[in-house]
């Protein structure tokens, strides 16, 4: 059918446009919805009903053991000097350290921004490259080697980005092993 003389008109172009962005309007407030009220695997809500998060008990069935040795490390006296960039100054950015980190017990490493917290993380995982570490490490009353160490030891960097389809039951079950 034309009109005028003319096969299309744009008559109803603004009501097609219009009914697109009122469907993808309203799906995508399904969807957020959806994402923030349903778990997937379930299909029961993310939310009690005071607000908060689920918490499932752990059974002693959903924990991993592991069998292996435990290890304590201990440090004493961790020095890391590094030549600055600019200059030819040698920089110590650790200065005499000691510490101990028990099997089983958490430890916390704090002190503000610019402490050389994740220096000393890096010098004790054995993933500095450059400079010159010196001081007393130790595993179990053993020095430090680099193949042992690594295979006894677990390191999460700072900004790791961690997998959202890790469950909280399978890292309890990792740190409880």
């Amino acid at each position: 059918m034309t009109i005028n003389g003319e096969p299309f008109t744009f008559d109803w172009l603004w009501w097609g446009v219009l009914v697109c962005i009122g469907t993808a309007l309203i799906m995508m407030l399904v969807s957020i919805y959806c994402l923030n009220h349903i778990r997937f695997a379930t299909g029961k809500s993310l939310m009690t009903d005071k607000g908060s998060e689920e918490m499932e008990p752990i059974h002693e069935s959903d924990i991993v053991r592991m069998p292996f040795k435990s290890a304590n490390l201990t440090f004493k006296n961790v020095r890391y000097v590094v030549k600055a960039s600019t200059t030819d100054e040698q920089l110590e950015l650790l200065k005499g350290v000691d510490g101990v980190v028990e099997a089983g017990k958490m430890t916390a490493l704090m002190g503000s921004s610019g402490a050389g917290k994740t220096t000393l993380m890096d010098v004790l995982a054995m993933r500095k490259t450059s400079g010159e570490i010196s001081g007393d490490i130790r595993v179990n009353g053993h020095p430090q080697k680099e193949k042992s160490f690594r295979r006894c030891a677990g390191y999460v960097e700072q900004f790791d980005v961690q997998s959202p389809q890790v469950s909280w039951r399978l890292a309890a079950s990792i740190i409880l092993s």
